[in-house]
């Protein structure tokens, strides 16, 4: 989406358009449901988290009484701390999660993550490295190479530096590899 584009969105959206929400809503619902689905890897939770961050969101772009500079970094931060309230607020330990056969559709992911990972892996045991990875890489993976957001979008998702986000991606994806090449 352009700058412009989504400046316009998030100025309808700030007046209360239910159309450029509508708009929102279909150009991110499913890459949000991907990110939260591979946190909790439950399908009830990312239905229900994704639905709470819309409502959030709608919320607080009616609430702000401004533009939004970038829809997908408050929809992504709105979403990694409702993943972090799931975790709190229920007895779910993470450890104890086994991924569910054929959840994710073929096709699923944005970028091609086997030009960094040898080919001969599946999916399946990509899914698993990535939950086995810390929480901030777990992000910075998804956020950049499942669900393609720039650099910046991701620095203002997580609060950090656009740089500082370069670093941790390579950072991550050397830890995703080390993983993966050790199983």
């Amino acid at each position: 989406m352009t700058n412009w584009s989504e400046k316009k969105l998030s100025r309808n959206i700030a007046r209360g358009d239910e159309k450029s929400f509508a708009r929102v809503y279909d150009l991110y619902v499913n890459k949000l449901y991907k990110f939260v689905f591979l946190k909790t890897n439950s399908r009830e939770a990312a239905e229900e988290i994704v639905q709470d961050v819309f409502m959030k969101f709608w919320k607080f772009a009616l609430n702000n009484g401004k533009d939004i500079k970038s829809i997908s970094a408050v929809l992504y931060k709105i979403a990694r701390h409702l993943v972090i309230d799931y975790y709190r607020s229920s007895s779910v330990d993470k450890a104890f999660f086994q991924l569910e056969e054929n959840i994710l559709p073929d096709g699923i992911y944005g970028k091609d993550i086997a030009k960094d990972i040898d080919t001969e892996y599946d999916l399946k045991e990509v899914e698993q490295a990535i939950s086995i990875l810390p929480e901030q890489y777990q992000n910075i993976i998804i956020m950049k190479y499942i669900d393609d957001l720039t650099n910046k979008e991701i620095a203002e998702a997580l609060d950090k530096e656009e740089g500082n986000i370069r670093v941790l991606a390579h950072r991550a994806l050397i830890a995703l590899k080390k993983i993966v090449l050790k199983n």
